[in-house]
């Protein structure tokens, strides 16, 4: 009998000998790429062109090519459009026609043309390029109500004599146009010309939708315009070769390396050779050949251990019948790399599962994550755990990631059960060659191809492989002998049991409908056994053959279900996902939820609010009941009767057994409901009793609720239709405070097909007499999933998230409570206005403040989703804390935005406007769901996803970062450079270190080449968007360009429109060795520390409640910047001088007095911060005051420097300089003049500070002239610390405040001082005293002095 063997290894290898001997081909594979669109048309000729007239009836339109798959601008997803261009040609001019018409199910008012210019009607837009080589532009725009526009690389004045001609029909709309050769500077279009073009349209609503999903840039955004017959483009075609590598440099540790051929050109691969040659010089490593190929496509391992170090290049060439057909290079070097950490071979690595007062005494399992350092441990078998007393617990272990795709561990996952205690347990992760585990369990996992049989020790489950159900049968061994016998039976299956939701028609889908289910062992280890089922909601009756995304249908949503038991537990976890799979326009759910069937039930308790248990006894079984949480704070029985907020633990109680079911955040996620119905225990994740008075229309529309979006939190159906009455609110809101940003405009098109319905829920079964958990203490794991992590400082030493320093509080103390201070303040932020709910709890808000008026940007961006790469801080500042507060929101964070933020699910029956798979919803809608949405662009942001599953395990997680990465490879974006490059590049890098997926590999130097090579990243702004794309790219290739575009970008800016330079400059100072860059950041840290509120008494007190960016930047950069610091041995300080900060003010009026040494002319250097906003005049008087010179200046665009001459006038004297400005804004840098004596004088108790990049310092004298104490506000979004110092440095005083979080501070100013005193501050501040008295303060102490000008002159 012939051996079948796996597909993987059906290649065959020929090895050509060589030299070495040895080559370093591992493994050959298909590569699965997704191909880019070809973009190309072939252009008919015709000997007679069409008529213009916009009808579209001319039968030399039959014979033309045309597009009818767009691409929506700039996400490139498929645009939910029905539209199509031909394309004709007589030689002599091109036709392009256009027809735009409406399809069911579309808005009719999209088809409408709006009226405009270029800039804003609906138009189409024809891009061409004559010359096939990105080397000129013509644009042309026309629409049907008689718009025109053309230009010549972008010459608005150039004129052509091309035509159009539009019709508005009831459907839609359409434009013919002509373009004479004459235009293009031709007389005739010869065959085999080939052209580049790209045509968009623009609909209302600023829908944007190109052929490229791209727009007009020459050479990178259009396609090709081939003028000939498929034959004649065929004979161009010239097979070619690309060849990657994952790297340019790899790690004297990296085993393995990952390349990627692809061949073009060809056809097939039947017969051909692929050769690879290995070079060091000019002398031949080895080579070998590969045939026949597995695809054109090739995934290629390479094995680099016997390899030693030096500079390399590969070879690569295909071959027919021995004839070269086409070849590629790619040079790598192998040497020892800086910044990728050592670890030794074989330790302990201490874990400490922390202290938990609720949790104490139960047996409840971990699942955690243990990073290391490369080449460190091999395999997941050489690890152990020992527990507190110093044995060996009992524990699985499993490979989460790899450092190569053959090599060390980088991730481990590991599983074991403490018992929880009210005091820190310490234990130890022992690893190395000859370390074994020892302890063994009782898990049992028994397959079968009709059902999978788990055994824990205390139960006995069965899941079904034909008819899923969740679970079909439990037993709990009551008496011990492990028999499970029948009178042990705790679960049983029913028409009732297992996953469904209705329709609102009344049609039930049930998961035991799906015949095609697959139901597999995911995991299993001797703690835990993780069974996955996934498949279709399946209408009863049916055998589930239609699929539609509205009615009628025989499959409406799918399932994703893990069911996870433990070794020793009587538990099961069960985290179920439904993915909506129809148009929520024309779908609605009437129900949704799990039904189990208890064996036997004599009554059924449902734990409440403080302790209390809703018992409904045999009696009341009888009349079916229901309780429903149809608010936050409400829930009701069936009977109305009223209740708090219940726990979302239910037990069944027999005469027995109990059967415990808990769900997750149960009146956090409302509304819910448990129901008992003809002896089923029923879960409705969507109630079937719904409320439609849950929240009267008056509380829905409040400003403190209306984007609470209680319209889909409330009903007896799951409607996600945005009311009318919402979008007149926010209309009229907006046009009463004139607040920016329509985007809520975008829930008239935003659909939620494709959002995610996540819960979780712990099954628990116990005999009938007494708890091994109580139900309380269930529902607070349930809630909590308590966890722990290894030593924070052992895990950043590995490298696993680059060159990060864990929270050294001993070194960086003050820098650290800014942080978790910052934290708190967005972590709480959504409490105190109970923002609950199961589609937006744990989300957060970028601009939504409700309390301010006028709104101004309240309407902007009501939630951040994954903007800024927020979801990602949480869990790393977890693995360098150990604190649970960050794993705790961050868990409730990822969730919302992982299942409700991103697309899961799209259908080929009907697109969506920003729907593709794996896409990230931008913050630009009213719901988390809604407006624009990326697969690739600046508001993605997926490492989270892999931070989750590295350090909890969470595969739920793992799934959508897989669902990413192939929506990724199916849209295959084609790179773009600023902001909507570098943020996926950088998310790619991290995934693919995750997957090793070569498809990745391409598309990565597809963005790099936009972001490194196309156009300096010195000129794209955003080069800091990303703040970790340098040490991610760098840390994977070992690209140098990479290297020198961050340092050609630091040379000559200190931060773009990102977080700044910090991380970066602490990067290559890592890199270069030297703390010269470094110095700055003292003074940056020691402002950014004092920044916050600190005053008792304020809820979420922290930086500020208003601008979230600027500190969850510093959760991204300023721990990279702190390792670099460390090393370099520097810490955080106060700076003596701020030569960035700026002169007072008081009330737009500018007072400084200078004092000459001796008489001479005087430069005044006029340094805005920005272009002033207005005409400003400055006058200068002597001690006695005469004016002794006087400008006005009017302001000019992008300009920020003035000055003027103030003329010696035979003395040396003070001189008073006055300058009036438009607003506060308008600040000016100190010093003005070259003068060692300056100071600023503010008059009449009031005057405004404003500090600089560092902050400000302000010396000035505290004697009987000067105030006693101060009154300090600040108007300032970022949150301004303020210190009083005396002149031995130590600290007098301390306020704080900022625009939303904060009360005015009263600084008090001693009199026993034996120097100048001083003010530093961290940003704009308010100062208010009594008295009388006026406010001396320079910059230094030694500019200051007291000034002859008392009063300054009369106006």
């Amino acid at each position: 009998m012939k051996r079948k063997l796996p597909a993987i290894f059906m290649t065959v290898l020929i090895m050509v000998p060589s030299a070495s001997g040895r080559g370093i081909i591992l493994e050959c594979r298909k590569a699965e790429l997704r191909e880019r669109p070809a973009n190309l048309i072939l252009v008919p000729f015709v000997k007679k062109g069409p008529k213009i007239d916009g009808v579209l009836r001319d039968s030399s339109w039959k014979k033309a090519k045309s597009i009818h798959q767009w691409l929506e601008y700039p996400s490139t997803a498929p645009a939910a459009v029905k539209a199509e261009i031909r394309i004709v040609s007589d030689r002599k001019n091109i036709y392009v026609s256009y027809d735009l018409s409406h399809e069911k199910g579309e808005d009719p008012s999209l088809k409408i043309p709006k009226g405009g210019d270029e800039y804003g009607g609906s138009i189409l837009e024809v891009f061409i390029d004559p010359t096939g080589k990105g080397k000129l532009k013509y644009q042309f725009c026309a629409n049907p109500l008689g718009l025109r526009f053309d230009g010549r690389n972008d010459d608005k004045k150039w004129n052509g004599k091309w035509q159009s001609v539009g019709k508005v029909r009831d459907d839609g709309w359409s434009v013919e146009m002509v373009f004479p050769m004459e235009d293009f500077g031709k007389e005739v279009i010869e065959d085999e010309e080939l052209w580049e073009a790209n045509f968009g349209f623009v609909l209302p609503g600023d829908r944007h939708n190109s052929w490229t999903g791209k727009w007009g840039s020459t050479g990178t955004d259009y396609g090709r315009l081939f003028f000939g017959t498929a034959k004649q483009y065929q004979s161009r075609l010239k097979p070619s070769l690309s060849f990657w590598l994952d790297r340019e440099i790899y790690d004297l540790r990296d085993v393995t390396a990952v390349a990627l051929a692809r061949v073009q050109g060809l056809i097939e691969a039947d017969d051909l050779v692929l050769r690879l040659q290995v070079m060091q010089g000019t002398k031949s490593v080895s080579v070998e050949t590969i045939s026949p190929l597995p695809g054109l496509n090739i995934d290629l391992t390479l094995g680099l251990s016997h390899l030693p170090p030096g500079k390399y290049q590969i070879n690569a060439t295909v071959l027919r019948a021995g004839t070269e057909l086409c070849k590629a290079a790619r040079p790598f070097e192998k040497k020892k790399r800086k910044l990728i950490p050592e670890g030794p071979k074989k330790g302990r690595i201490s874990l400490v599962v922390p202290a938990d007062r609720k949790a104490a005494g139960a047996r409840y399992p971990i699942s955690t994550g243990v990073p290391f350092a490369q080449g460190v441990l091999d395999s997941p078998d050489n690890v152990r755990l020992l527990g507190p007393d110093g044995k060996e617990v009992f524990c699985s272990t499993g490979v989460r990631s790899w450092w190569n795709r053959r090599g060390s561990i980088q991730w481990l996952g590991l599983d074991f059960i403490p018992t929880w205690s009210k005091q820190n347990q310490t234990y130890l992760v022992e690893y190395g060659p000859d370390v074994r585990r020892s302890v063994t369990g009782k898990l049992k996992v028994d397959e079968k191809d009709s059902e999978i049989r788990v055994t824990t020790g205390p139960i006995q489950f069965t899941v079904s492989r034909k008819r899923f159900r969740l679970i079909d049968s439990a037993f709990l061994d009551l008496n011990g002998n492990g028999k499970f016998e029948k009178d042990e039976s705790v679960l049983k299956n029913s028409d009732s049991s297992g996953l469904f939701l209705v329709d609102h028609e009344g049609n039930r889908y049930e998961s035991a409908g799906d015949r095609e289910s697959k139901v597999e062992v995911e995991e299993r280890g001797p703690v835990k056994v993780t069974i996955r089922a996934t498949g279709w909601y399946v209408k009863r009756g049916t055998v589930g053959g239609r699929t539609s995304c509205e009615l009628p249908t025989d499959r409406l949503c799918k399932f994703t279900v893990r069911l996870t038991a433990y070794n020793g537990l009587p538990m099961v976890k069960a985290a179920v996902t439904t993915v909506l799979t129809y148009d929520s326009e024309k779908v609605r759910l009437r129900d949704l939820g799990i039904g189990f069937t208890p064996v036997e039930t004599q009554k059924v308790v449902i734990g409440m609010d403080g302790g209390r248990g809703l018992e409904w006894d045999a009696e009341r079984l009888k009349a079916n009941p229901f309780l429903l949480q149809y608010r936050w704070d409400r829930c009701a029985e069936d009977t109305w009767r009223q209740w708090g907020p219940a726990r979302g633990v239910s037990e069944a109680i027999g005469s027995k057994t109990r059967f415990l079911l808990a769900a997750r955040n149960f009146w956090k996620l409302f509304p819910k409901e448990v129901e008992w119905k003809d002896g089923n225990l029923l879960f409705h994740v969507w109630p079937a009793h719904g409320r439609d008075d849950a929240f009267s229309i008056y509380e829905q529309l409040r400003w403190e609720n209306i984007y609470k979006l209680w319209y889909c939190h409330q009903g007896q159906e799951l409607d996600f239709r945005f009311p009318d009455a919402y979008h007149q609110t926010l209309d009229e809101e907006r046009e009463r405070t004139k607040a920016f940003g329509g985007y809520f405009h975008a829930m008239k098109y935003s659909n939620a097909q494709g959002l995610a319905i996540h819960n979780d829920f712990l099954l628990n079964f116990e005999p009938a007499t007494g708890h091994t958990v109580a139900p309380d203490q269930l529902s607070y794991l349930s809630d909590e999933e308590p966890h722990a992590v290894p030593d924070p400082v052992y895990t950043c030493a590995t490298g696993v998230f680059g060159p990060l320093l864990h929270a050294d509080t001993q070194t960086f103390g003050p820098v650290e409570k800014s942080l978790k201070d910052g934290f708190h303040s967005l972590a709480t932020r959504t409490l105190p206005n109970n923002e609950y709910g199961m589609f937006i709890f744990g989300g957060g808000h970028t601009y939504w403040h409700y309390f301010k008026q006028p709104m101004h940007a309240g309407m902007h961006r009501v939630w951040i989703n994954g903007h800024y790469q927020i979801a990602r801080m949480p869990f790393v500042q977890y693995a360098r804390t150990g604190d649970p507060l960050y794993l705790r929101w961050g868990r409730s964070f990822s969730a919302n935005l992982r299942d409700i933020g991103m697309v899961h699910y799209i259908s080929n029956e009907r697109r969506f406007r920003f729907h593709d798979l794996g896409a990230m919803y931008h913050c630009k809608g009213f719901a988390p769901w809604a407006g624009d949405s990326a697969i690739a662009a600046h508001p993605l942001s997926i490492d989270f996803l892999i931070y989750d599953y590295y350090l909890t395990g969470n595969r739920r997680s793992l799934d959508v970062l897989h669902e990413w990465v192939e929506g990724l490879k199916t849209v295959s974006p084609g790179g773009h450079g600023t902001r909507e490059g570098i943020q996926p590049l950088a998310e790619m890098v991290e995934a693919y270190r995750l997957t090793w997926d070569p498809g990745l590999i391409e598309l990565m130097d597809r963005f790099a080449r936009r972001v490194f090579r196309q156009t300096p990243l010195v000129e794209q702004g955003w080069w800091d968007y990303h703040p970790l794309l340098l040490m991610r790219y760098h840390g994977l290739t070992g690209s140098e360009e990479a290297v020198q575009a961050y340092r050609d970008v630091v040379k000559v800016h200190s931060g773009g429109y990102g977080g700044g330079n910090h991380h970066i400059d602490g990067y290559l100072s890592l890199l270069d060795d030297s703390a010269d860059r470094l110095q700055p950041y003292r003074h940056h840290l020691y402002r950014q520390q004092l920044a916050r509120v600190d005053q008792p008494g304020i809820y979420a007190n922290g930086l500020t409640k208003y601008v979230w960016i600027r500190y969850v930047y510093n959760f991204h950069i300023v721990p990279y910047l702190l390792k670099a610091m460390k090393q370099n041995g520097l810490q955080p300080e106060r700076p003596q001088f701020t030569p960035s900060a700026y002169v007072p003010f008081q009330e737009k009026i500018i007072r400084v007095i200078f004092r000459e040494e001796k008489d001479q002319e005087t430069p005044v250097k006029l340094a805005f911060r920005s272009v002033p906003n207005g005409n400003f005049k400055v006058a200068a008087f002597d001690s006695g005051g005469k004016k002794v010179a006087e400008k006005e200046f009017a302001s000019v665009k992008n300009q920020r420097e003035y000055g003027m001459n103030i003329p010696a006038d035979g003395k040396s004297d003070d001189y008073l300089l006055l300058i009036q400005v438009t607003n506060n804004y308008d600040s000016l840098h100190w010093p003005l003049t070259p003068h060692a004596r300056e100071v600023a004088v503010l008059h009449h108790g009031r005057g405004e500070l404003v500090g600089g990049e560092i902050g400000g310092r302000y010396y000035f004298f505290a004697d009987k002239d000067s105030p006693d104490s101060m009154s300090v506000t600040s108007n300032s979004k970022n949150a301004m610390g303020m210190e009083l110092l005396d002149a031995d440095q130590r600290v007098l005083g301390r306020a704080s405040d900022s625009r939303y979080v904060g009360n005015p501070m009263t600084l008090k100013i001693p009199r026993n001082a034996h120097g100048p005193q001083s003010i530093y501050l961290t940003s704009q501040a308010y100062l208010q005293w009594g008295g009388g008295k006026r406010l001396i303060v320079a910059l230094k102490p030694e500019s200051l002095f007291k000034p002859k000008i008392v009063r300054e002159p009369a106006k």
